[in-house]
């Protein structure tokens, strides 16, 4: 603005005389603004084309990491909802009210030992059934305890499965996951209490868990499913 100044005074300064040059001042003028206009735009858009490039940098990293994750929660699904949907089902078969077993009483002494020789029992314990007045009997309560030690062994590899790969699942499906795997942890806890106990009368035994897993269980590990299935499909 000093050069401005300085030409209107001039101008004012000089009266008629200098209105001869007003035109050629008068361009100058103009070419001086234009000039400054001109670069202050460039100014400016020079540090507006920064932002976009700041914020551009910014988008493609969230896309970048979005991105990643979805991968990864693909990756991770289909092994967590095996461990867990194994666990359910284990868990689920452990504590259903109706169960088979062989009548190993009824055996002879052949099929005994080869039927024995063919399950995960120790000797001791193998000894224990030959030895016992009822050995169908005795075989149900001995292996009890190795379908329980089963049972409480894929739950917990399970729950280890989810805690690891948890971060990389949406929270509403992990906390679905996560409370099949307690219902089924709370059932075998509710069973075990049933078989330590004293002889009980059906109406004084724990029920409300097995009881879940029979009836709800199926469904929620359903509704599970579906949500893994639509997660699946939406990252593909």
């Amino acid at each position: 603005m000093d050069f401005i100044n300085q030409i209107v005074t001039s101008i004012v300064a000089g009266g008629a005389a200098v209105a001869f040059l007003w035109p050629i001042l008068k361009g100058l003028i103009s070419t001086w603004m234009d000039d400054r206009l001109k670069r202050e735009l460039q100014g400016l858009v020079h540090i507006q084309n920064k932002e976009i490039e700041r914020l551009r940098a910014e988008l493609t990293k969230t896309f970048d990491r979005a991105s990643k994750l979805n991968h990864r929660e693909f990756e991770v699904l289909p092994d967590t909802w095996a461990t867990v949907s194994g666990a359910f089902w284990a868990v689920h078969g452990f504590v259903h009210p109706f169960q088979e077993y062989p009548d190993v009483g009824a055996m002879t002494e052949p099929q005994k030992a080869e039927f024995l020789a063919s399950t995960e029992l120790q000797g001791w314990e193998k000894d224990k059934i030959l030895h016992s007045t009822d050995q169908t009997r005795e075989y149900i309560d001995v292996i009890y305890w190795h379908r329980f030690s089963r049972a409480r062994r894929l739950v917990a590899e399970a729950g280890s499965c989810l805690a690891k790969s948890g971060i990389f699942i949406e929270d509403s499906l992990r906390e679905q996951l996560d409370e099949l795997l307690r219902r089924s942890n709370v059932a075998l806890i509710e069973d075990e209490t049933n078989k330590r106990s004293p002889p009980l009368r059906p109406q004084d035994r724990l029920t409300a868990a097995v009881n879940w897993m029979r009836t709800d269980g199926p469904k929620a590990l359903g509704q599970a499913e579906t949500a893994i299935k639509k997660r699946l499909w939406n990252a593909s």
